[in-house]
């Protein structure tokens, strides 16, 4: 028997062709992995793996699978954060105006107009109107003249392509 029909033992009846998938597919992998010198290593390390697995109660178990798709649901299980787990680690208003954080929109110069969205403004290059809007709206006039680099046209003392 393989060592993947003896780890799916419990389940082998139910999924008769899963260990033949997982074992090609694994097989595969290491092919992919390795060359002409290192195969043997490399399947020789596969098996260990396998036989070290723990014996799956169910398919869908997370021993179930090739040495690939194990590490990648070991990774995605890492990458989930929600919002209960940053809520222990995110500061409330109150520690961020006690530890000296600015919370609220200053008074007087800078505070005063905290966005330039939807207005219309000039451009410092080329002296071209703008409307400033907000970021990935698609509106046609929007400022399309700041992503150049430096060029030809000399527009105070500054060459720029715009």
């Amino acid at each position: 028997m393989s060592p993947y029909s003896d780890l799916y033992a419990k389940f082998n009846n139910a999924f008769p062709h899963l260990a033949r998938d997982h074992a090609l597919a694994q097989e595969s992998e290491t092919h992919t992995k390795t060359n002409k010198l290192t195969y043997r290593q490399g399947i020789v390390s596969a098996l260990v793996a396998i036989k070290k697995r723990q014996v799956p109660p169910s398919p869908d178990h997370d021993s179930v699978g090739t040495d690939s798709d194990i590490r990648a649901r070991e990774k995605a299980r890492k990458i989930k954060v929600g919002a209960a787990d940053l809520e222990e680690i995110v500061l409330s208003r109150e520690k961020l105006i006690e530890w000296g954080y600015m919370v609220d929109i200053p008074e007087g110069p800078g505070g005063d107009l905290p966005t330039s969205e939807s207005a219309e403004l000039q451009c410092e290059r080329c002296l071209q109107n703008f409307c400033v809007t907000a970021m990935g709206d698609g509106a046609d006039d929007a400022c399309t003249y700041h992503w150049a680099k430096a060029f030809n046209t000399t527009t105070n003392g500054m060459d720029f392509l715009c």
